[in-house]
């Protein structure tokens, strides 16, 4: 279990955050200095020598933002990154007890995990504290148990608290918290009047949407909005989170000022997603406690319910929805036939639980809906299993399939098949076994 401590206090002409952290005895400490321009510097001291320091929270880039882009003040160091997380040692294999690195304020398009760093026009940022936790044993010592961090806060000038305890995201800038619909919203008020206007129209919708479908309420969520210019690798795009009670929702690269009809689609359905998580009790689990998980059973109900939300709220049309579903279904095969839904998620196969997630959950709506003549669907079956699984516990798949089963058993066949079995000929496979729900795709 790791208990720590974390304060935003300031140094002379700088910001200092820090935290203090132990795990079955070792000590740790690290400290974030904001330094000239927009850069930061990031000192790690450990209370005894340990030839590595393992990063918690790791994307799934290959390389990583860390290895491209934080520089050892002593080059005696370096970060490697291997098995799909970061660590860091001296070249030399000698024990160490501190080391420091600059950092860029430069935003990343993390596949996997959140980027360290979210950039607000006024030059503040948004700070993902986890990209900043060490340890002296790899992430998968951790991960899978029982994490627990407590945080306090001093609330200063020019450091705006975005929650209490349990904090995840810390923003250093000048901007202040505002209210929408009973919630906390950081604006970014150099962005969009466009984006604004549209996610002050629509967060309310949603958050009665799923509050309603769902049988639950939030009252503590704390909202961050943001945007920037700059194309990233020349992509313009869109990065959204949920950890704890927070979520955050950045626009990045160029045509947002003015989005065109499609951007306007997917605003919409960026925003139904992560609330998605939200109502999905996502926000309860610690960033350290989720792993890798079957993305097919989070991100793919997560985006059934956004689209499913969308399409009820009259965001999206039924041309929409058939163009999404054709586009999801080519992609969902072309991974099957490569083995990826099984395989452990990469950077090259993570998006196969976005495509075959949706229509999975897709088919398990229309399944449950013809059977119980509309008395169930998708968002029944997700109370129950919220309701059932064990505490702790996001992704349990085998008592997800278990709770499908014991509706559409047919169904729950199909969703193991895709899932663990091999499969000759996917194309058909997928489109029978889809159709057979009540789903059908356009050839």
């Amino acid at each position: 279990m790791i208990s720590a401590m974390k304060k935003l206090v300031f140094a002379i002409g700088a910001i200092i955050f820090s935290m203090q952290s132990s795990v079955a005895g070792a000590q740790m400490e690290v400290i974030v200095t904001q330094l000239e321009g927009k850069r930061w510097q990031v000192r790690f001291d450990s209370a005894s020598p340990v030839p590595k320091l393992y990063f918690i929270a790791n994307t799934l880039d290959e390389p990583s933002a860390r290895t491209n882009y934080w520089e050892p003040v002593d080059p005696a160091f370096e970060i490697v990154r291997a098995s799909g997380a970061d660590y860091i040692q001296r070249k030399d294999g000698v024990d160490f007890d501190e080391v420091e690195f600059t950092v860029a304020t430069r935003f990343t398009r993390s596949i996997g995990s959140q980027p360290s760093f979210i950039p607000f026009s006024d030059g503040g940022v948004l700070i993902h504290d986890p990209s900043f936790i060490v340890w002296p044993e790899p992430p998968e010592t951790i991960i899978g148990k029982e994490v627990e961090l407590s945080f306090s806060f001093y609330h200063l000038d020019g450091v705006e608290r975005l929650s209490g305890e349990g904090q995840r995201f810390s923003y250093i800038g000048k901007h202040k918290l505002e209210t929408l619909a009973g919630h906390q919203v950081l604006y970014d008020t150099g962005m969009s009047p466009h984006l604004r206007g549209m996610f002050d129209k629509l967060l309310p919708k949603v958050i009665a949407y799923f509050a309603a479908r769902l049988n639950a309420e939030h009252d503590d969520l704390v909202f961050s909005l943001s945007q920037h210019d700059e194309r990233l690798d020349g992509h313009a795009g869109s990065k959204g989170g949920v950890i704890q009670n927070q979520v955050f929702f950045h626009f990045y690269g160029e045509g947002w000022r003015n989005p065109e009809e499609q951007d306007r689609q997917w605003v919409s359905m960026f925003i139904a997603h992560e609330m998605a998580h939200v109502f999905q009790d996502l926000q309860k689990f610690s960033a350290l406690s989720l792993g890798r998980q079957q993305s097919w059973l989070i991100e793919g109900s997560a985006d059934a319910m956004a689209l499913l939300a969308t399409m009820d709220l009259g965001y999206w049309q039924e041309s929409d929805r058939s163009a999404y579903l054709e586009q999801a279904f080519a992609e969902c095969v072309s991974a099957i036939k490569q083995g990826q839904l099984s395989a452990e998620i990469t950077a090259d196969n993570y998006r196969a639980g976005y495509d075959c997630g949706l229509l999975m959950h897709l088919a398990i709506d229309r399944a449950l809906r013809r059977e119980s003549g509309g008395a169930i669907d998708l968002f029944a079956i997700w109370k129950e299993f919220m309701e059932k699984r064990p505490e702790g516990v996001l992704h349990d798949a085998e008592l997800y399939l278990q709770l499908v089963r014991g509706y559409v058993p047919a169904t729950a066949d199909f969703l193991e098949k895709m899932i663990k079995g091999r499969i000759d000929h996917p194309d058909a496979f997928v489109r029978n076994g889809l159709a057979k729900a009540g789903l059908q795709i356009s050839e």
